[in-house]
C-alpha cells in the first residue's frame, strides 16, 4: 500500500498542476480540489480512529488485575506488552494471543486451537482473558461462550471505541478460583482430611458458629476450642 502511495503522490501532483495551468491561471479549481481531498482525508482519519479498541483504557483497567508469574490471553498481545513493559508482573512470557495457543492439560496431553482455549479457561489457567471480536472473531467466539459458562471467571470490564462498534471485554479469575490454584490449598495433611468450600471475597460474612471441634490432636483427644469470630 505505502509504495503505491509513493508512486502515486508525484502523480497526483503533476495532475493538479496541469489543472491550475500555467501562472495559476485556474488557482481556484486547484485549491478547491485540494480542499476538497484534506476534508475526506480528515474524516477516515476520525473514523478510523474511533474504529480502534481503547488501548489507552484496556491497559489501565488490566494493570488492576496483574499479578507476578500470572498469565494473560489478550487478543492482539502485542498492545499490553508494549505499554507495560516496564512492569515485572507484565513481562512478554506472561502473554499468550488468541492466534495460537499449546496447552497441556493434566491428563498431559497436548491442546492446540479451540481445544486448547477452552481447556485452558476450564482449568483457570490465566488470570486475565481479553478480546474484541476484531482480529480473531472465531476465537473469541469460543472464549465467550466458554467464559459465561465457567464459574472460575467473572466480566470485569467493557469498554467500548470511539464510536461503539466495538467493544473489548476483560474477563478476570475469581478469587476462589485463584485460591484453589495455589498449592497446598486443595487439602490438608492428612489422608482424610479436605477443604469444604473456598471462601469468596465478595460474600458477606455470616452468624458465628458455637465451637470448633479438634477431631485429633497428635496423641491426644479431642478437644473444645472457642470460635473465632469474624466481623464484616
Amino acid at each position: 500500500m505505502c509504495r503505491w502511495i509513493f508512486f502515486a503522490a508525484p502523480m497526483a501532483g503533476v495532475g493538479l498542476a496541469r489543472i491550475v495551468g500555467d501562472h495559476f491561471r485556474r488557482a481556484q479549481v486547484g485549491i478547491a480540489i485540494w480542499g476538497g481531498a484534506l476534508v475526506l482525508g480528515m474524516v477516515q482519519a476520525n473514523n478510523l480512529f474511533n474504529a480502534w479498541p481503547n488501548s489507552a483504557v484496556f491497559t489501565r483497567d488490566m494493570t488492576r488485575y496483574l499479578q507476578p508469574h500470572a498469565r494473560y490471553l489478550v487478543e492482539v498481545d502485542e498492545v499490553p506488552i508494549y505499554y507495560l513493559r516496564d512492569r515485572a508482573d507484565a513481562q512478554p512470557r506472561q502473554f499468550t494471543s488468541t492466534y495460537y495457543i499449546g496447552y497441556l492439560d493434566a491428563q498431559g496431553q497436548f491442546l492446540t486451537g479451540d481445544a486448547g482455549y477452552v481447556a485452558a479457561v476450564k482449568a483457570g489457567y490465566f488470570r486475565v482473558v481479553a478480546y474484541n471480536f476484531q482480529t480473531t472473531p472465531a476465537v473469541d467466539q469460543v472464549l465467550a461462550r466458554t467464559l459465561q459458562a465457567s464459574p472460575n471467571y467473572r466480566l470485569a470490564a467493557a469498554i467500548p471505541n470511539g464510536n461503539h462498534t466495538v467493544t473489548q471485554y476483560i474477563w478476570v479469575k475469581t478469587t476462589a478460583t485463584a485460591a484453589k490454584m495455589l498449592p497446598g490449598v486443595g487439602d490438608h495433611g492428612r489422608p482424610d482430611g479436605g477443604v469444604g468450600r473456598l471462601v469468596d471475597q465478595d460474600q458477606a460474612a455470616g452468624r458465628p458458629v458455637a465451637g470448633v471441634r479438634v477431631g485429633e490432636h497428635r496423641l491426644g483427644q479431642p478437644q473444645g476450642h472457642p470460635a473465632y469470630l469474624v466481623q464484616a
